[in-house]
């Protein structure tokens, strides 16, 4: 992948995380304990019914190894989509999906045959997002997460197929990236069965992904 090169970049990469991370965490409790009445909305789930099958993908993952998205199949997954400058958005996403996943490990402790979802982050600028940094960026917020990244050709591929996008702009030399919010709830056989706009419930959002996976055991 020719845009993550050993040398200069990886460097400026390595120094960036050490800086950058910890303060996007920082900023995020800041902001959630100044916004803390924002768990009272409620919970906004739309449903595919039928569910729609998503592409196949080729991404990177730590050390730029190569990850297919056949290495998911078998196991239910929570994607969301980012990037790791982001100051606001993504980090608040990225706690609350990792305080979900954590209510619902509780839920699905009285359900054996029911795995805990893998949450997986995508990030949408790869120019800038070395799959190294972005390995560590989400393991801030919980050690299982995995992130990806890879060419806008196959990083269009995936979002394409859960009926969304994202939009790259520069401004006076600032980049600006508009990409969706949500969380896109996929099966074990690579289907989206829905998605949470807007998320901010984790408790509500646990409580239907469970009632979304038993809904699926039983039809199997």
């Amino acid at each position: 992948f020719t845009r993550f090169r050993l040398g200069e970049l990886e460097r400026a990469g390595l120094l960036l995380s050490i800086i950058v991370i910890p303060f996007l965490v920082l900023l995020y409790f800041y902001w959630s304990t100044t916004h803390s009445n924002l768990t009272s909305l409620t919970l906004a789930w739309v449903e595919e019914s039928p569910p729609i099958k998503i592409a196949e993908y080729s991404l990177l993952e730590a050390n730029n190894k190569r990850f297919e998205s056949s290495q998911l199949l078998g196991k239910w997954q929570v994607i969301v989509f980012g990037f790791t400058s982001c100051t606001d958005v993504c980090p608040m996403g990225l706690s609350l999906l990792n305080k979900t996943l954590n209510r619902l490990n509780k839920l699905i402790s009285l359900s054996p045959s029911l795995e805990i979802p893998r949450g997986v982050f995508i990030s949408v600028d790869p120019d800038r997002d070395l799959p190294e940094f972005i390995d560590k960026y989400v393991k801030f917020f919980n050690k299982d997460f995995l992130g990806l990244t890879g060419e806008h050709t196959e990083l269009r591929k995936i979002i394409n197929s859960l009926q969304a996008g994202y939009l790259i702009t520069k401004d006076n030399g600032e980049v600006n990236i508009n990409h969706p919010t949500s969380f896109f709830l996929i099966n074990p056989e690579g289907y989206l069965m829905g998605l949470f706009i807007h998320p901010n419930n984790s408790e509500n959002i646990a409580n239907e992904i469970f009632l979304q996976m038993k809904k699926y055991e039983l039809n199997q």
